[in-house]
């Protein structure tokens, strides 16, 4: 991650950047298929009621994109790793979109 964008608060059971005003944050993590289903149902909680979230699931992978309540954007991608799942959470203030889409397009490819 760019130093002095994002700090590394990553710990040994994730890895996590964020601002230091919290506007993007990027976390990398391992978990069950219940946790993770967990953390995609929050996420869609999160969500600005008055906005269509994006969500698809398959056996080998879930994917959710929601606008979140403040204006920012949050999103999800779960892939199967054994007997669980390695997610990536991107989450972005209104003012964090275009850096948060360029970091979304670097993990999509």
């Amino acid at each position: 991650m760019p130093s002095g964008l994002l700090a590394d608060l990553s710990g040994p059971e994730a890895l996590t950047w964020e601002a230091g005003d919290g506007s993007l944050s990027v976390n990398f993590d391992y978990a069950g298929a219940d946790e993770t289903r967990a953390a995609h149902n929050l996420l869609q909680l999160r969500r600005d009621p008055g906005s269509d979230p994006f969500h698809r699931e398959t056996a080998d992978q879930i994917i959710t994109s929601v606008t979140l309540k403040n204006g920012g954007s949050g999103y999800l991608r779960s892939d199967r790793a054994g007997d669980g799942f390695v997610t990536l959470l991107l989450l972005a203030g209104p003012d964090q979109l275009r850096r948060l889409a360029l970091i979304a397009l670097f993990y999509r490819m």
